[in-house]
């Protein structure tokens, strides 16, 4: 009863408006993508969605979702299938982004539980298959600037160095960081439910999380481990607040392109 009861919360949401299109209009994320970019030297945008191949409204979010993380290299783009209702067959739903859900749902108080949601810099709620939430989103994320997080691969297999810029802000007593481990593009044929038969092409899906722990007060840096397969296209490091969710620095390691084997023959 209560997974249906979240599934019915996530329809019940939306329902007020008709399905939408699945294309987007021509001008519609450029004109987003174009605004409220952050200042030069600021910190990224952590936008992270909540979605599903079973939510009737994902795939016009996924698409959207897509095309802003190709629009916005100022954006850290995380998508991350929830499993409370999803497909049975090709499932990209990890427990791990239902907790997560869950985590903002209480913190935000913007429950109950629904896809698909954006969440943007840990505090912000949008419907994300809205244009125009998605815009306001934006708007106030951009607001709400974060500091770089920057990356370097060390000599040593698997293993980063993670590093605040020169100034290290005091983020207090409840700042810890995590790990989001994400993957290369999926191209998926939806195999069953309302949406099926519809192909989509899903980009930066979270394949794994790991809590690293408090974050000390006046630390620079830290080193961190991150096993990357071939499926893998990179990471997010985010360091957060534990007690208001909001993101205080974020950066990102992104691995090189697979080599592109040509055809035979």
């Amino acid at each position: 009863m209560l997974l249906a009861a979240v599934f019915c919360a996530s329809v019940t949401r939306a329902q007020d408006d008709p399905v939408a299109p699945a294309v987007l209009p021509p001008m519609a994320v450029s004109a987003v993508a174009a605004e409220n970019v952050p200042a030069p030297g600021a910190g990224p945008v952590v936008m992270e969605l909540y979605s599903s191949q079973a939510c009737i409204f994902c795939p016009r979010a996924d698409r959207l979702f897509a095309d802003l993380v190709a629009a916005r290299p100022d954006v850290i783009g995380l998508a991350c299938h929830v499993d409370y209702f999803d497909v049975k067959q090709g499932s990209m739903a990890q427990p791990f982004c239902t907790a997560r859900q869950t985590w903002y749902e209480n913190l935000l108080r913007v429950g109950p539980a629904y896809t698909p949601q954006i969440v943007f810099q840990g505090s912000i709620d949008a419907i994300g298959y809205k244009m125009d939430f998605v815009s306001a989103g934006l708007k106030k994320a951009a607001q709400m600037p974060t500091v770089p997080l920057y990356v370097f691969a060390t000599d040593k297999e698997n293993e980063f160095r993670v590093a605040l810029p020169d100034t290290v802000p005091d983020f207090g007593d409840s700042a810890a960081l995590y790990l989001v481990i994400y993957d290369r593009p999926h191209d998926v044929t939806i195999a069953e439910g309302r949406n099926k038969g519809q192909r989509n092409t899903y980009v930066n899906i979270a394949s794994d999380l790991f809590d690293l722990g408090a974050w000390p007060k006046g630390q620079q840096g830290t080193v961190v481990r991150a096993t990357l397969t071939d499926a893998n296209e990179g990471f997010a490091v985010i360091l957060q607040d534990t007690e208001s969710g909001k993101i205080l620095a974020a950066g990102k390691y992104k691995k090189e392109p697979l080599p592109s084997v040509p055809p035979p023959g």
